[in-house]
């Protein structure tokens, strides 16, 4: 440095490393000039040294995680976008593009309108998001169901300058709320044939299985069917003899899967052979006393695209089959209806809680690494991708909530529910439902209102029912309130009854939707698109739980304006 400042050189912004006295290694930037006589010669020098060693550390690390934040978009199955003022893509990333035959990048400089031009929600909802506004919603494209949440970018000056989405893929969550909403269905009403071919046809179409078919152990050696849909067809029931199939191992080994390559391993197997059978899953049907009665088999020309989840439903709906199997041989051989009932009924108890577990255990263990990702990532990720966490949270808790609701309705349809009547005091009740649920209110910007307006609050009732009914009430208040309030009243009117009343400043309910409002499953809003979550038992259980506690219930309404909740119990 000294040979290049005594010839007349400046050094500019030139890095060096040192290390201290206290061997802590620093990187010092040096600026030195040198100072010249008339004679331009050199006769001394400026230089200036400046400790550049925190911001050289901060830029690595930022680079470091500009990185690691590249590769967390790489490869997580999402996809991750930007948009300029006129719709063109500066960025697009994910793994999800794979799913649409894209590459990361590939999307870069094309515009949002011609690339979805036949996707006229899609481009409408871009157009509106690049006028400033927020749009969360769910596009189907190629048959892929993606929840995308779109937002505008502004400059420090606030000008809007382009957009940014981020697009999950949730076919498969979309796939299952409807096979949970069918499998609600499919223990209500429907019966014997009729139950049969719905479950053949729905499972078949959804799952994409060329034959399935529920048969009944006709003797030792052979299986009668009583369903079988084929090629999303009906088709007539056959005889079939067991000896040389997989059918046999089935009923001795509860079941059986060969993904492919089926015949190599039944080559004597004429049903396999005829109908050109390349895949095959069957499940054992027992009955009460673990006797096999049947069989329930999925099979497929090619492979099956999912048959672990395949399996775990038809599991599912192999109790129920059960059920219904040995209901129709009891009733034909004239036993007793009550006898026939109790059986069906604790047969159904066990499918319930077998679906329960099915579908609960899964997405538990989703919301536990879910959990543990954001722990370890949350210093690591950008702002635009931490709230897919709580999405990812709210989808799974959504689930869960709405199973427990199936199980409480199919308890009071069936009369299974035991209701508890004793005497306590509703305080302790409401004092826990206002405490749990006011962080939920705050977290909204919403009050929670706390207003006992009476000293004497014993009631005679089943203590469950009672708390689900207020917590339900405040709950539904909670989440139709997008501003101002919610107050839970406590109060006695002129007979002594005592009256909760839920008030909000909510949406409001129309008055065409009110009688309607405690039916199951209906909602004022329906559909893929509407606004709340929900799925339309919360206020059908509560109306249940007031007969159970000789509750009744009134509503008042106002569109836009709010909605009062009023339970009284009558002594």
């Amino acid at each position: 440095m000294l040979k290049k400042l005594m010839c007349g050189v400046t050094l500019k912004n030139e890095d060096l490393k040192f290390r201290s006295i206290t061997g802590k290694e620093l990187i010092i930037r040096i600026f030195a000039a040198p100072i010249l006589n008339d004679e331009n010669k050199y006769i001394g020098a400026i230089i200036m040294f400046q400790d550049i060693t925190e911001s050289v550390l901060m830029r690595d690390a930022l680079s470091e995680s500009q990185k690691k934040l590249q590769l967390v978009i790489e490869n997580s199955p999402v996809i991750v976008y930007a948009l300029d003022r006129e719709g063109k893509f500066t960025f697009s990333e994910g793994k999800g593009l794979k799913t649409l035959g894209l590459i990361p990048g590939q999307l870069v400089g094309q515009s949002v309108f011609d690339v979805y031009k036949d996707y006229e929600e899609v481009t409408e909802d871009h157009k509106k998001v690049l006028t400033g506004e927020t749009i969360s919603s769910i596009y189907k494209i190629q048959n892929i169901d993606y929840d995308t949440h779109i937002s505008p970018i502004f400059s420090v000056r606030h000008e809007m300058i382009g957009a940014i989405g981020i697009a999950f893929d949730i076919t498969e969550r979309k796939k299952k709320d409807d096979i949970l909403q069918n499998l609600s269905v499919g223990i209500s009403t429907r019966t014997g044939k009729d139950f049969f071919e719905s479950v053949v046809k729905y499972l078949s179409d959804i799952f994409k299985v060329d034959i399935m078919f529920i048969g009944e152990k006709f003797d030792k050696n052979s299986v009668r069917t009583i369903s079988v849909i084929k090629d999303k067809k009906n088709s007539e029931n056959f005889t079939y003899d067991l000896e040389n199939t997989p059918c046999k191992d089935v009923i001795s080994k509860t079941s059986a899967l060969f993904n492919g390559n089926i015949q190599d391993k039944y080559p004597m197997d004429e049903m396999l052979i005829n109908f050109g059978i390349n895949s095959y899953l069957g499940l054992s049907l027992s009955d009460s006393h673990h006797e096999t009665i049947g069989v329930f088999v999925a099979l497929n020309k090619g492979t099956f695209e999912n048959p672990e989840f395949l399996e775990s439903v038809m599991r599912i709906f192999a109790l129920r089959i059960s059920a219904e199997l040995e209901r129709l041989k009891y009733e034909s051989g004239m036993l007793k209806a009550i006898e026939s009932a109790e059986k069906a009924n604790r047969l159904k108890t066990e499918f319930l809680a077998q679906m329960s577990h099915e579908i609960r255990t899964p997405i538990n263990t989703i919301l536990s690494f879910a959990s543990l990702l954001k722990e370890d990532l949350a210093d690591r990720i950008s702002d635009e991708l931490k709230p897919s966490f709580s999405v990812m949270d709210n989808a799974g808790r959504r689930i869960i909530r709405t199973i427990d609701l199936i199980l409480n309705m199919s308890e009071i349809q069936t009369g299974s529910y035991d209701p508890y009547f004793t005497d306590f005091n509703l305080d302790d009740a409401i004092e826990n439902i206002y405490l749990e649920l006011l962080l939920i209110a705050k977290n909204k910007g919403i009050n929670l209102i706390l207003n006992v307006q009476t000293d004497e609050m014993m009631i005679h009732g089943d203590n469950y029912t009672v708390s689900q009914i207020i917590n339900n009430l405040v709950d539904n208040s909670i989440k139709y309130t997008l501003k101002g309030q919610v107050e839970i009243i406590v109060r006695r009117n002129d007979a002594n009854e005592l009256i909760v009343e839920i008030k909000d400043s909510g949406i409001g309910i129309s008055k065409d939707y009110l009688p309607y409002l405690f039916t199951a499953f209906s909602q004022e809003e329906s559909g893929y698109t509407r606004k709340f979550e929900g799925n339309g038992l919360g206020l059908a259980l509560v109306k249940s739980y007031c007969e159970i506690n000789n509750a009744s219930i009134e509503v008042e309404s106002e569109k836009n304006v709010g909605t009062t909740f009023r339970v009284i119990f009558h002594k």
